[in-house]
């Protein structure tokens, strides 16, 4: 009785548990090492050949892989490179590789 009083009078009887988030697992995208170049587009553009203003080269990395940071339209993620925010192509015809981690 006493060490129940006790308890109470430090608040450690009021104590909810504590409930865990449950952990939001993030999405990336791997561009393999097989592609020499991989077009990215501003985010302001449409994703079509005309529009390209950078390269990437997966290749001379051995691949390279970047957090998924959205996805503005069907088969295109945005993701932020050295260059800051670009849209690239990931459409089912390429080889590269959308996952979860």
């Amino acid at each position: 009785m006493q060490l129940l009083l006790l308890s109470k009078l430090r608040g450690e009887g009021n104590k909810k548990p504590t409930q865990s988030k449950p952990k939001t697992k993030k999405e990336y995208v791997t561009l393999p090492s097989s592609a020499k170049t991989w077009r990215t587009y501003k985010l302001n553009v449409a994703p079509v050949a005309k529009n390209f203003d950078l390269t990437l080269t997966p290749a001379a990395f051995g691949g390279l892989t970047y957090e998924v940071l959205g996805r503005p339209q069907a088969n295109v993620v945005t993701i932020n490179t050295s260059k800051g925010k670009r849209k690239i192509f990931v459409g089912p015809d390429t080889d590269a590789k959308i996952f979860k981690k």
